[in-house]
């Protein structure tokens, strides 16, 4: 099975290194100071720690998902839940 979806993966990657890459600013919405002020403005009221810890778990969410799968398949071997 991970094979499977290694070889998969694999292959989709390189069909995506084979395409043109996008051109900027096709498509892409631009945001001026103010506004781009007012969205991210609400995100310096939480400490640097928390935000560290979110945006690595949305960088890598297969891994933190793993990483759940496997703590709860430990807690059910030792018979914690």
């Amino acid at each position: 099975m991970i094979r499977a979806m290694t070889r998969i993966l694999g292959w989709v990657l390189a069909l995506m290194l084979m395409l043109p890459p996008a051109v900027s600013g096709q498509g892409s919405p631009t945001f001026k100071q103010e506004e781009l002020d007012q969205m991210l403005a609400p995100i310096a009221l939480y400490p640097d720690s928390l935000l560290t810890q979110i945006l690595m778990a949305s960088t890598y969410p297969l891994e933190v998902v793993q990483q759940r799968a496997g703590r709860n398949r430990t807690r059910i071997s030792r018979g914690m839940h």
